[in-house]
């Protein structure tokens, strides 16, 4: 991505407001502007790359809590490749960031939390992909061993 890049005639939908027509500012992995047409220009005159979005949606990145595998990988694979393939599946349909679920295993085969584990690095550490923001490690559906 350009190191500032202008979005116009997106339809610009935010948690504060919905537009038929907005636009977005970006700079390097900052959002410095989202709203109405014509505004983001008033910023500070850098130079920029302009993308028309021909109308379009821009919605904020989805976050997943609960992820168990995509894109035919799951988080027991146990294998980093896998981990890679659920991200980049993720980000693929609109999710930036996601919980990596999975299960302990008392005394049993274990090695996917490792690697799991691995896959939650700083921001961009899978390139092309979603963030593995952490791990949900489920626990047993048992009334008496609830919880991992």
């Amino acid at each position: 991505m350009p190191a500032r890049l202008r979005i116009v005639h997106c339809r610009l939908i935010t948690p504060f407001l919905d537009l038929p027509e907005g636009e977005l500012l970006l700079e390097e992995d900052r959002i410095l502007f989202a709203g109405p047409p014509g505004r983001a220009a008033d910023r500070e005159r850098v130079p920029e790359t302009v993308l028309d979005a021909e109308g379009r949606l821009a919605v904020p990145g989805l976050i997943d809590l609960h992820l168990q595998g995509a894109g035919g990988s799951d988080v027991l694979d146990g294998d980093p490749l896998a981990m890679r393939t659920i991200a980049r599946t993720c980000a693929r349909h609109a999710v930036t960031g996601f919980l990596a679920t999975t299960v302990y295993r008392p005394g049993g085969d274990n090695r996917h939390l490792p690697v799991a584990a691995a896959a939650c690095r700083p921001a961009g550490f899978i390139e092309d992909g979603a963030d593995v923001l952490g791990l949900h490690l489920e626990g047993r559906s048992s009334r008496r061993r609830r919880g991992a």
